[in-house]
Formats: structure tokens, C-alpha cells, sequence
């Protein structure tokens, strides 16, 4: 043991991998540091590279909803208590080892997901989703009344080609819903034949 930066205690110890390495005996003591670090950077090299770098983007965007207090979506995350958990906040390495051994590969327009959206990023609670799956499962998501039928806001604005915010405005505003969903815009507000198909008639 010795002492280090800001006099912090060090233990020196050899790890499982059989290489030698140095942490704050308090770190290792709770539990927080459970290897050189090392062998987390040869593991690495089983992820593939262009994983390597999404998953190390991925842990920044998380990282600053949930710690960052000037993030614009701080409000739904770290302010309601969500948090990486222990490992992955302390290593990048951990944390794209950790994730990818969960979710493994990234599909085109896939983002991270936590399936229980009470839950932390943590083992367990991850999954890789699609937009749309991802505002099903999101907490702030609107039911609303279409003609006596209950739908998601994300599923009024599929159906009307409308973007979420605009519908949710225009609700603010003291539109129907009905009408938030057919007042007419720039483009078509039934391109497809939704609207109609559910009932609203325009």
C-alpha cells in the first residue's frame, strides 16, 4: 500500500489476468474496481471496432442525460433518479464490454434502450429499439381519444404524418384532438389513408 495523488491510499495487487495494477484502496474495497483494467482492454478487442466507438457515443449521451444537469433531457433522467450503474460509470471499456455483451451489435436506426424506463442502465435492462419502439415505452408518452379509441401520441402521428410535437401544440392550444390531427398543413394530412381508416373524418 502507498499513498498517491491527494494522498489518497493505493493497493498494488496482481490481477486474475496475471498483470500487475494499482487502485485507491477504497475503490477496491467497495467493490467499485474489480481488475487491472488491462484485461478489459484486451476484450475490448472482441468487440468489433465500429462497435467500439457507437458504444463509447452512446455512454457520453447517457452519461450526460443522467449527470449532466444542463442537458435538456436531464429533466427525465438523472432528475428522476436514473443511473449507470457502478461499473459502467466508472470504465468506458466496462461499460462497451458490458453493453455489448447485452445487446450485441447495433441494428441500422437502432438507439440504446432501457426496457424498464424506471429502471437504471444497468445488466439486464437494456436492448437496442427502433424510434417507434422506443416512444411506446417511453414514461411521457399521451394516450389520447380518437373518435372513443384510445392511441399513443406516436401512433396519432404515424397516422397522420404529423410530428408528436406538433399534435401535442396544438392540443395545448385548445385544439381537439381530431382537429390537432387534421388541421391543414404544408403537405397532405392524410398521405396514406390513415386518418380515415381510424375514423377521423376530416
Amino acid at each position: 500500500m502507498f499513498n498517491g495523488v491527494r494522498n489518497h491510499a493505493f493497493y498494488k495487487f496482481e490481477c486474475s489476468c496475471g498483470n500487475d495494477g494499482e487502485a485507491r484502496c477504497d475503490k477496491i474495497d467497495s467493490g467499485l474496481t474489480k481488475s487491472c483494467g488491462h484485461c478489459k482492454s484486451y476484450k475490448l478487442r472482441s468487440v468489433p471496432l465500429w462497435m467500439v466507438k457507437i458504444l463509447k457515443d452512446v455512454r457520453v449521451g447517457v452519461m450526460f442525460r443522467c449527470y449532466n444537469e444542463n442537458s435538456e433531457k436531464y429533466k427525465w433522467y438523472g432528475a428522476k433518479g436514473v443511473k449507470v450503474c457502478d461499473e459502467w460509470l466508472e470504465s468506458a471499456n466496462a461499460f462497451v464490454l458490458g453493453v455489448y455483451d447485452e445487446v450485441g451489435d447495433r441494428p441500422d436506426g437502432y438507439s440504446i434502450d432501457r426496457i424498464d424506463t424506471n429502471g437504471d442502465y444497468e445488466p439486464g435492462n437494456l436492448r437496442w429499439a427502433s424510434d417507434s419502439e422506443q416512444n411506446r415505452n417511453h414514461g411521457r408518452n399521451r394516450v389520447l381519444d380518437v373518435n372513443g379509441v384510445d392511441y399513443l401520441l406516436c401512433d396519432c402521428a404515424r397516422m397522420s404524418g404529423l410530428r408528436h410535437q406538433t399534435i401535442s401544440k396544438r392540443i395545448s392550444c385548445g385544439r381537439s384532438v381530431e382537429e390537432a390531427m387534421t388541421m391543414p398543413t404544408k403537405v397532405c394530412p392524410d398521405p396514406v389513408g390513415n386518418l380515415a381508416k381510424a375514423g377521423v373524418v376530416f
